[in-house]
């Protein structure tokens, strides 16, 4: 046993957020000012898994952290400005690229730290990339956590004579410059293919 006095700072703030979320009999707004203070990024990741355990409660959380908000997938998103003397709050649509990279620069943050992930699943088109997560998080025992869902331009690409260079291609864009890279995934149809066509496939675009 340690003392909660000679534990760190983020441990005491940990325990008291997760003190109120598990105890509450009752649903809350729980506002949370900045989680990922003295924390490692992997706690505050944790911490945000654990709280979306719990969607009985309305979260409000005010962060500068890329990662947190990345982990936290949230439905909404405001930025509050100081301006002439008041808060001024402007609600992100991020499906727009010009949202995006205005909410980046507001915090000084690369799109590379916001789409950092610990996995990359590549996935057919669009209605995938939209409804596999929602999927995902429906489903007992699986979480979208620190994984991204995209998809590619063109599944029929992994089929051409340049199916290797596509493949690098896809691997690069995912991996780029990071110490860690994540682990990379694909998930298309079968489209009529049989396991020696799969297979076949497999090695033409892997090389293995």
């Amino acid at each position: 046993m340690v003392p909660l006095s000679e534990c760190g700072t983020g441990i005491g703030q940990v325990l008291a957020i997760l003190y109120v979320v598990l105890t509450s009999d009752i649903p809350h707004v729980i506002i949370i000012d900045e989680p990922n203070s003295f924390l490692h990024p992997g706690a505050c990741r944790k911490l945000i898994e654990i709280l979306k355990e719990h969607p009985q409660h309305q979260f409000i959380i005010a962060t500068h952290s890329p990662s947190t908000i990345a982990a936290a997938n949230p439905t909404t998103i405001n930025i509050v400005q100081y301006e002439n003397a008041q808060s001024k709050i402007q609600q992100v649509d991020l499906t727009e690229l010009k949202n995006q990279q205005s909410y980046l620069t507001e915090i000084g943050a690369k799109l590379s730290d916001v789409f950092g992930s610990d996995n990359i699943l590549w996935v057919e088109g669009k209605t995938e990339e939209l409804c596999f997560p929602l999927i995902i998080d429906k489903t007992e025992g699986l979480s979208v956590m620190g994984t991204s869902i995209l998809s590619v331009k063109n599944t029929g690409d992994f089929e051409s004579r340049n199916s290797k260079l596509i493949y690098d291609i896809y691997k690069k864009l995912s991996t780029g410059a990071g110490l860690m890279p994540p682990a990379i995934g694909f998930l298309f149809d079968r489209e009529n293919k049989n396991e020696k066509d799969i297979t076949e496939l497999e090695k033409k675009v892997t090389g293995l």
